[in-house]
């Protein structure tokens, strides 16, 4: 049984495996003594299925402003479920995944699935329960895994090599018969819908999305953001300009300005695709070796939100829109407040962590 380390501090409260953390100054510290309890990097269970659900409640927003959301952070052995605008942190132990690969993060209505990018053993983790060992189809080697079509579904690979089908599987492990084919495609990320987003010949397209209705092309350039509302890509036919694409109308407008740039985005291919907000008004970035960018997609203005971690899942939006959460490129969990344009505290210090995604709050 691992051992368990209680801290009890007053103003900023620091979760993390590192012993070293140090937690960033915080402007909306809570003001009350809060107690959470973590369990120590020497005495993390490998083998052994840890306990359950640990709930913190801190009583005060965590952020300088409503979020309507809850932020779901993963770090090396351990889930966090924060209740942004209640300040209720409910903390679930995780084994250690024994992996080199990323881990996904996937939301049920009651759930969390951490999926890695491999054979190895992956984990379901209740909300209100310990976490448990992924079961038939989700326990089998995958690319990944994206949400689903359909609450509680998530896609994942019919088997190990890139190419091979996509299908929709059920967070109890059952499958819903539901599969589309990619030939030629390779699956890279989620497009922030419930669909994937693949790499594909498909005429002069380079990039389309995988859903229940088979490949549908988005564009012979980059991809530099996914999200519900729109595409935020760069072609160059013949000269270059970022576009935004209305994802439910086709509508095509252009961005002023080039924040990718002759280098390109950090991942063109790769697993980190950037994030338009739910609203569709801005997305997220990355470009360069790690930098991320807030862009403005009616104005094209630019604004640096710090560095990211090569990984999927580790940028997400705030239900309204207004705060970016990344991991930066130390692990670290940090929050840009789009609206004031900056990086702002946040009173929870969140180290080594490995993914992070978000739903509404209950």
């Amino acid at each position: 049984m691992a051992a368990i380390l209680v801290l009890v501090v007053l103003g900023v409260v620091a979760i993390g495996r590192s012993s070293g953390s140090r937690a960033p100054p915080s402007t909306a510290a809570p003001t009350t003594a809060v107690t959470v309890v973590a369990t120590t990097p020497a005495t993390v269970a490998t083998t052994a299925l840890p306990a359950g659900p640990q709930v913190s409640d801190i009583g005060q927003s965590l952020l300088p402003g409503p979020t309507g959301t809850e932020l779901v952070v993963h770090t090396t052995d351990a889930l966090y479920r924060i209740e942004l605008d209640r300040g209720r942190v409910v903390r679930t132990p995780v084994p250690v995944i024994g992996s080199g690969a990323p881990t996904f993060v996937v939301l049920g209505s009651n759930a969390t699935l951490l999926r890695p990018l491999d054979f190895v053993t992956g984990y379901l983790v209740p909300d209100d329960g310990p976490a448990r060992p992924l079961t038939g189809r989700l326990a089998d080697g995958t690319f990944g895994a994206c949400p689903g079509p359909m609450p509680d579904e998530l896609w994942l690979s019919a088997g190990s090599g890139g190419q091979a089908p996509l299908e929709v599987v059920r967070l109890d492990g059952s499958a819903t018969g539901v599969s589309v084919p990619l030939h030629d495609a390779y699956p890279f990320g989620c497009d922030g819908a419930g669909g994937v987003l693949v790499t594909a010949n498909i005429g002069t397209r380079t990039a389309a999305l995988a859903s229940t209705r088979g490949l549908t092309p988005i564009t012979s350039g980059t991809l530099l953001a996914a999200g519900a509302r729109a595409w935020l890509v760069r072609e160059c036919v013949p000269t270059c300009s970022q576009v935004r694409i209305d994802r439910l109308t086709g509508a095509r407008r252009t961005v002023p300005g080039d924040v990718a740039g002759p280098q390109g985005p950090a991942r063109p291919t790769g697993v980190s695709v950037g994030l338009v907000t739910p609203d569709g008004a801005e997305a997220a970035v990355v470009v360069g070796s790690a930098r991320l960018v807030v862009v403005d997609l009616a104005s094209g203005a630019s604004q640096p939100a710090g560095t990211v971690t090569d990984y999927p899942g580790v940028i997400a939006w705030s239900a309204n829109s207004r705060f970016l959460f990344a991991v930066d490129d130390t692990g670290r969990l940090t929050v840009f407040d789009a609206v004031a344009g900056r990086p702002v505290a946040f009173p929870l210090t969140l180290d080594h962590v490995e993914a992070l995604a978000v739903r509404p709050a209950p």
